[in-house]
């Protein structure tokens, strides 16, 4: 491979990244996905496999910011004597500014759709609610960029502005943000099926780049949003997790952030119509279902 290895959008990986990535003795050998923000590529070093991401120069603020925060957590994974809650690809080499290279990760992705619309096996079921439970039982290292991740007042501030929240909505989170409790339980921030790699032995976590901490429940929220219209028994669960760890007001919070995010996501930003007709068709009932359940929860406090 070489610089001239370029995408539709003409951008081609700058020769100084293979020269970083030769230093370490990785040989790239082709492109696995592009996106806006990054390039993966596959690799080899010494006699293994490895996965070299490469993020594009141009990229705005808020993607740095991801890439820096996805340093920090993999750093802490990889620290000496770390316990990591979950199987996660080792990092083996970053330059801390554009190249992180990782261990690769053999097996398949859970799905390839955000909105995955088969259903999901009981194994699945389990792998995906337990993955989440050892993520967000962690008690984590303090470390350089890792910490809170976002701000949910300014964030219920602007999609009240953008006319995404009601009124009602919005006086709903005015009495149930400041009784959801401190933002303190570490979570993935971004499971996506494409996050989570199958295999027969265990699944392995990737893409960390929104780790940090939340309000209690974000990763159920997630979960509950992106795989339960194609599989309600998750929600099921989920509903019942939530209620047995009495994260009712952090979960409701969550649910409907998370909602009104991918509305906006999906309603305003470029995209193919098939796939955001059907993200817009998933998410109708379950943001009006994430209304129903905080202006209930609201209620109760008044």
């Amino acid at each position: 491979m070489n610089n001239r290895d370029t995408g539709s959008d003409g951008w081609s990986i700058p020769s100084r990244v293979f020269d970083e990535l030769g230093s370490v003795g990785v040989c790239p050998c082709g492109i696995v996905s592009r996106t806006e923000k990054s390039v993966v590529l596959a690799g080899w070093c010494e006699e293994a496999r490895v996965a070299v991401k490469v993020l594009r120069e141009g990229v705005d603020d808020f993607w740095i910011t991801a890439w820096q925060r996805e340093i920090g957590v993999n750093q802490v994974f990889t620290a000496p004597g770390a316990v990591v809650p979950v199987t996660v690809p080792r990092l083996r080499h970053t330059d801390h500014a554009r190249v992180m290279v990782f261990d690769w990760v053999a097996g398949r992705c859970l799905d390839q759709a955000r909105y995955p619309r088969g259903r999901l096996t009981d194994r699945e079921i389990e792998t995906i609610l337990s993955v989440i439970s050892a993520i967000t039982r962690w008690q984590p290292p303090r470390a350089v960029g890792v910490g809170p991740v976002g701000d949910y007042w300014d964030r219920v501030a602007r999609y009240h502005r953008l006319g995404l929240l009601t009124d009602e909505d919005h006086a709903a989170l005015q009495v149930l943000l400041p009784a959801a409790g401190p933002v303190d339980q570490f979570n993935h921030g971004d499971l996506l099926a494409t996050n989570v790699m199958m295999a027969e032995s265990a699944a392995t976590v990737i893409d960390w780049e929104f780790a940090g901490y939340f309000l209690p429940g974000y990763d159920l929220a997630v979960a509950y949003i992106l795989f339960g219209a194609a599989t309600p028994a998750i929600r099921d669960r989920i509903d019942a997790i939530v209620t047995a760890g009495a994260i009712e007001i952090g979960f409701a919070v969550n649910l409907i952030v998370i909602a009104v995010r991918e509305v906006r996501m999906h309603r305003d930003l470029p995209g193919e119509p098939a796939v955001r007709n059907h993200a817009l068709t998933v998410l109708g009932p379950v943001l009006e279902q994430a209304r129903r359940r905080l202006q209930a929860l609201a209620r109760d406090r008044r």
